[in-house]
């Protein structure tokens, strides 16, 4: 069986192979549009951006004989599910440091951890059953991250939350309390983007080796009107594996 080292191999050969690919027709940071005009741009990025919309774009032109554009949506839905897909079996190892160092530290309500010149608090609840949780707060979002342990897999699931419960005629998917998970244990309606609050649900399996797990495990259900705060989440958890790793060095020495 193959590493994951091994595994992400060829893909790390097709990322570089597109690099020089830019580097060979676009030297000049100078691209074509459309219709055809040459556009000049001093970011060789957005150079790149525009190259692979246009090769998408080629590509399913080509495949869909020239009426390509009814197909984008659905294309596009599916490449972005699949790509934060991927980023988020990157990014669930460091969803569980976070919540390994909240608990050895005691970060829990009483004593949150805070960050970002206190702009930011986490913290750890009480685990109930195969699942545990933590808040994690800023200036003008709250989520709750929770973590159910199977045997075969790991699930991670971030919901939003709201302030106080919405009235009797709840607006579908509006975000509820924490003190109605807690009441709960934890427990999600639906485990998707059904879910009330929903921002991301995602299952972790160390090691894929079959086609359909592949699918399942890559791809997850996105609400794009919540991808703004998902990249809040990943961002904070990002700048707190930093901090956690200083903390971890300083006790080294």
């Amino acid at each position: 069986m193959l590493n994951r080292e091994d595994r992400r191999k060829p893909t790390d050969e097709v990322a570089s192979a597109f690099r020089e690919v830019f580097r060979k027709y676009f030297p000049h940071n100078e691209i074509e549009d459309c219709n055809g005009a040459k556009i000049q741009m001093s970011d060789p990025d957005l150079v790149a951006d525009l190259a692979l919309a246009k090769a998408v774009k080629s590509y399913i032109d080509e495949d869909r004989g020239g009426c390509g554009y009814k197909a984008v949506p659905h294309f596009m839905q599916w490449f972005l599910a699949s790509y934060i897909g991927l980023v988020m079996r990157d990014m669930q190892p460091k969803f569980e440091k976070l919540y390994q160092f909240l608990s050895e530290n005691g970060h829990t309500k009483n004593n949150r951890f805070d960050w970002n010149d206190i702009d930011n608090f986490d913290y750890i609840l009480p685990s109930q059953k195969n699942r545990r949780a933590m808040v994690m707060i800023a200036q003008n979002w709250k989520v709750l991250v929770i973590f159910i342990d199977n045997k075969i897999e790991s699930e991670l699931h971030i919901r939003e939350l709201a302030d106080r419960m919405p009235g009797k005629y709840n607006i579908y998917g509006k975000p509820l309390t924490l003190k109605h998970y807690i009441n709960n244990g934890y427990q999600l309606k639906y485990g998707d983007n059904r879910d009330e609050g929903y921002v991301i649900s995602h299952k972790y399996r160390g090691t894929l080796n079959l086609d359909m797990e592949i699918s399942e495990f890559l791809h997850v259900d996105l609400m794009y009107d919540k991808l703004w705060l998902l990249n809040s989440v990943l961002f904070d958890v990002d700048c707190l594996e930093g901090i956690i790793n200083s903390e971890d060095k300083k006790e080294l020495l």
